[in-house]
């Protein structure tokens, strides 16, 4: 594994490197079927359904907070992965690179490195880079701090 989860000083957790990592280096990768994948349907559904209990409000929450939007599928990406605990920086050292289909058709997702990145070193990804989402409200206040 080229990364950990733990406490950032930037934000809770965050995702760091666990030993050098090139620039160029593509540190993480997955397919739909590593993630959650959630249609503006379903989305619909759950927010506008009762989320007056603490599961159903944290499972929004959660949802808004760690997904994030691929317009090629109009969809909401869930990473389940520790990776979901990317932080944002205006001067990243990762970038979500567009996605891609394999030889066999299946669209692959990949975060590869802008620069050398050292041991230790923590992973950030300029939110504002991502695909717009106009149907669900991603990362919060924060989003709407940075215009997400």
């Amino acid at each position: 594994m080229l990364y950990t989860a733990r406490r950032s000083r930037t934000h809770g957790l965050g995702v760091f490197a666990t030993g050098f990592l090139p620039r160029g280096t593509v540190w993480w990768r997955a397919t739909l079927d590593d993630v959650i994948s959630v249609s503006e349907h379903q989305y619909r559904l759950l927010a506008g359904s009762r989320c007056d209990d603490d599961a159903s409000r944290s499972l929004l929450i959660d949802l808004l907070h760690y997904a994030y939007y691929l317009e090629e599928i109009d969809r909401l990406l869930y990473i389940c992965d520790d990776a979901r605990h990317l932080n944002h920086s205006f001067e990243p050292n990762s970038e979500g690179m567009p996605c891609v289909r394999d030889a066999h058709g299946t669209l692959v997702l990949y975060s590869m490195t802008l620069r050398d990145v050292e041991e230790g070193e923590e992973l950030f990804e300029d939110y504002t880079n991502y695909d717009h989402c106009v149907w669900a409200p991603l990362y919060g206040d924060f989003g709407r701090m940075i215009g997400v």
